[in-house]
């Protein structure tokens, strides 16, 4: 479980990221073609300072790395026909109802 602010979490992930693709013997160069991003946009996402959902997802396929975004985001292995019928998909949270005071 990662602890810490914004900061030291994009920091920690950058790290990691950074020593696999080393560990892979891979350019920033490359991994950027590889990914699809820019390799600016890979020196931002390993030195803490972030980059966008999408990038961090394509750079962590190239290394390998999808363990964690089929937790986030795992594969139905369900018919989709079956589940348009049966659930509709929400689109946001609900908010929080006011509790209703008894009247007196």
């Amino acid at each position: 479980m990662l602890l810490g602010g914004k900061k030291e979490i994009l920091k920690k992930i950058g790290e990691s990221l950074r020593a696999r693709r080393l560990f892979l013997n891979v350019t920033r160069e490359v991994a950027a073609e590889r990914s699809g991003i820019s390799a600016s946009t890979v020196k931002n996402i390993e030195s803490g300072r972030g980059g966008s959902m999408w990038a961090l997802v394509s750079l962590c396929r190239t290394y390998g790395h999808t363990n964690w975004v089929h937790e986030l985001a795992p594969e139905e292995h369900i018919d989709h026909q079956i589940a348009l019928v049966t659930h509709t998909e929400r689109k946001r949270a609900s908010r929080e109802r006011k509790k209703e005071v008894p009247r007196v």
